[in-house]
């Protein structure tokens, strides 16, 4: 099963990168710039204007045959995600016109929720190369590779032990 390894920092600490791609694992010759929403999770999730705030750019390290693949990655997972949702409220919304609006309102969430499980089981056991997630006061940086995630915790100090906890 391959899960994320997550390694946790304060929100407010800029977190160090080792020099190795983030994809390969080689040598880096470049970085990629990703916008992060460090909003906080499964709030953002039920209070979508939280997508419009809290935003984070991140340099990664990553060499030039990798850039295209995160970069294609990151994206084509967000359209997926979105089509997702527009196709559950577009298919599903006259069925459910004669709902008051609060029966409509959680009518469609579930049809929403529904249409994102196969996206969401998705993205649990095929991770992302990098990622992270956002509580109240630190964010986890989350890593496809594990030895990835260990370079990464070394690089910021916590001791690889503390970092699987």
């Amino acid at each position: 099963m391959a899960l994320s390894t997550d390694i946790t920092l304060p929100k407010d600490r800029q977190p160090v990168f080792p020099n190795l791609c983030i994809v390969c694992h080689d040598e880096p010759d470049r970085h990629a710039s990703l916008v992060i929403n460090t909003s906080r999770g499964w709030v953002s999730f039920f209070v979508p204007i939280l997508w419009f705030v809290h935003w984070k750019r991140l340099d990664v390290p990553v060499c030039a045959s990798c850039k295209f693949g995160l970069y294609a990655q990151r994206w084509s997972r967000n359209v997926l995600m979105i089509a997702l949702v527009a196709i559950a409220i577009g298919y599903f919304w006259n069925d459910f016109r004669d709902y008051s609006r609060a029966q409509r309102k959680f009518a469609i969430l579930g049809v929403v929720l529904a249409f994102l499980a196969p996206w969401i089981v998705f993205e649990v056991f095929w991770p992302r190369y990098f990622d992270i997630t956002a509580s109240k006061d630190t964010i986890d940086y989350e890593f496809a590779s594990p030895d990835y995630a260990n370079a990464f915790a070394v690089a910021n100090g916590i001791p690889i032990d503390a970092a699987h906890e």
